[in-house]
């Protein structure tokens, strides 16, 4: 269920986002058609792979 519904908006073009239980979670400033003032943030990776 949540694979179609996350499916579904990519295919509407919806801005969401995937939360800590895998479901999709559509942000008020994507319904109200408004950007968003804070990009979206990196992906965690564990200290001990990063590069830098």
């Amino acid at each position: 269920m949540k694979s179609l519904q996350i499916a579904a908006l990519r295919q509407m073009g919806v801005a969401f986002r995937v939360n800590a239980t895998g479901h999709p979670v559509v942000t008020k400033a994507a319904v109200e058609g408004r950007k968003e003032d804070k990009p979206p943030r990196p992906s965690w990776t564990p200290r001990a792979l990063r590069t830098n």
